[in-house]
């Protein structure tokens, strides 16, 4: 199962003694303790790119780098053809998925002030990123943002 062996895969990388990221996400270790630089302003597909020359397994977001399990792109397939996909959704996000989010986040991170009506749905992390900044501006004009790294790496 491809799943589990993406599992094992990261697993295995970050227990390796062999890889190790420090502090800075574009300075990689490789076997050895040979150090592999990545240039400033580098993107996910460099990531990725410099993982395969070394044979590593690359866990940059977005570059995967095997095909979903076939049973999910079996439903995918059926799912795409029903008429009511090929709509606009609600713009703020489809209730039944805030919902959902909103249980998920008080179950797990006991946070009973998340409810339908507070989560947003957003089509990606750039609209996402977008919308919580520009909200944090309206709210609190003279707000700090600090990214941490590793971070989104789009938005370097």
């Amino acid at each position: 199962d491809r799943v589990m062996l993406r599992t094992r895969l990261c697993r295995a990388l970050f227990s390796s003694p062999g890889l190790r990221v420090r502090a800075s996400p574009s300075i990689l270790m490789a076997q050895g303790g040979n150090s592999i630089t990545l240039k400033d302003g580098s993107n996910m597909r460099d990531i990725f790119d410099v993982c395969q020359k070394h044979g590593l397994p690359s866990l940059a977001q977005g570059m995967i780098e095997f095909p979903p399990p076939e049973r999910l792109r079996k439903i995918a397939s059926e799912k795409v053809m029903a008429p009511e996909v090929h709509t606009y959704r609600t713009r703020m996000g489809e209730s039944d998925y805030k919902e959902a989010m909103a249980t998920l986040v008080r179950n797990i991170y006991k946070e009973d002030i998340v409810t339908a009506s507070n989560v947003l749905a957003t089509a990606g992390v750039a609209g996402g990123v977008t919308a919580a900044l520009f909200h944090l501006r309206k709210e609190k004009p003279t707000a700090t943002v600090a990214l941490m790294e590793p971070f989104y790496t789009y938005h370097s």
